[in-house]
């Protein structure tokens, strides 16, 4: 299949699988016999050398517990691994009936599916109900939900597992007309920051005051800063409006708690009355109430790129509707020289 050639042509392959349990009862890595919600995801990129000869493996783990464990990973056999997923699927298409579409982490998708009588579940539970949802486009991207059928009717999540990534990154010809659009605009953005930065730096040691206002969740703060702290704050503005870029490793996605992660072109914008442009990132965490889908927003006014506004958007899967988690941004930034 394409991935394996993929990689005995050198390219890496990124594989991510999360899961949720309502109730630690039955999970492995140590939380057995817990009642809280137990969840975590596991991020696995693999990179080859000639030949597709494995050469590395990493792996980031996330989670509601400070401890966990780093799940199965990606086989060193790939070949093998591969046939065994390919085995999984078939088996889990297998298991329902198809009910219509969906969508599955913001892509068209398909639904299935399954019943059982009776239920093991301490809550009373009548019965249980499946729900499968396989990308149309990478059907290896799937998720199975597992919910308590009540006497009454009604359902209550009591498991998930997703695979939520599963493909090969970093090469090959499909997106690379957008990566270089993505790209070029990622340059200017730097490009202008730097050069912002620049002229503010320039007044800052003239003895000129950074005069700015921040906004937390749409509301505004006006501060004031001088001398080396109007400095350090300018060159993390920078840093920001490097994440764009892959290429600048000074890229920092901290201030919204983003994991490290290539963010990606996502067209024109508008930011404060003015022309911006928009990156995003997608991502599967795990909350409280199940596996949540992430949408972290950039946008950077195209001239200024100082001003800048970051957005959570989270959604829990499968069918929740998109809601903000987080906003800050910078709407406003001048020097202050006095009379």
């Amino acid at each position: 299949m394409g991935v394996i050639e993929a990689t005995r042509e050198g390219c890496a392959f990124l594989y991510e699988e999360g899961e949720y349990h309502s109730s630690g009862s039955g999970v492995i890595g140590g939380n057995a016999g817990r009642d809280t919600p137990y969840g975590r995801v596991a991020r696995t990129t693999v990179e080859f050398g000639p030949g597709g000869q494995f050469r590395s493996e990493s792996q980031s783990v996330t989670g509601m517990q400070s401890t966990l464990s780093s799940g199965g990973g990606v086989d060193s056999d790939m070949p093998a691994w591969v046939d065994e997923q390919i085995v999984s699927l078939g088996e889990m298409l297998a298991r329902g009936r198809y009910v219509g579409e969906s969508s599955f982490i913001g892509q068209p998708s398909l639904r299935y599916e399954m019943r059982t009588e009776g239920g093991s579940s301490s809550s009373g539970a009548a019965g249980s109900l499946f729900v499968f949802d396989y990308v149309v486009d990478n059907p290896f991207i799937r998720m199975e939900h597992q919910y308590a059928v009540l006497p009454d009717g009604s359902v209550q999540l009591e498991r998930q597992w997703a695979t939520s990534a599963f493909g090969v990154e970093g090469c090959g010809r499909e997106g690379e007309a957008a990566r270089s659009t993505g790209d070029a605009v990622a340059v200017e953005i730097g490009r202008n920051a730097s050069d912002v930065h620049d002229d503010l730096v320039e007044s800052i040691d003239a003895g000129c005051a950074l005069v700015l206002t921040m906004e937390y969740n749409s509301v505004p703060q006006t501060d004031r800063m001088e001398g080396g702290d109007a400095r350090d704050l300018l060159s993390w503005f920078v840093a920001i409006a490097g994440l764009a870029n892959p290429e600048n490793a000074n890229g920092d996605d901290s201030a919204m708690g983003v994991p490290g992660g290539e963010y990606t072109y996502a067209g024109e914008a508008e930011l404060f009355g003015l022309p911006a442009v928009r990156f995003e990132h997608s991502e599967v965490r795990a909350s409280e109430s199940g596996l949540t889908n992430y949408l972290n927003v950039w946008e950077f006014v195209r001239e200024n790129p100082l001003l800048s506004r970051a957005t959570v958007y989270g959604a829990l899967l499968p069918d929740g509707a998109p809601g903000m988690v987080h906003r800050q941004g910078v709407s406003s930034l001048a020097t202050d020289c006095g009379s």
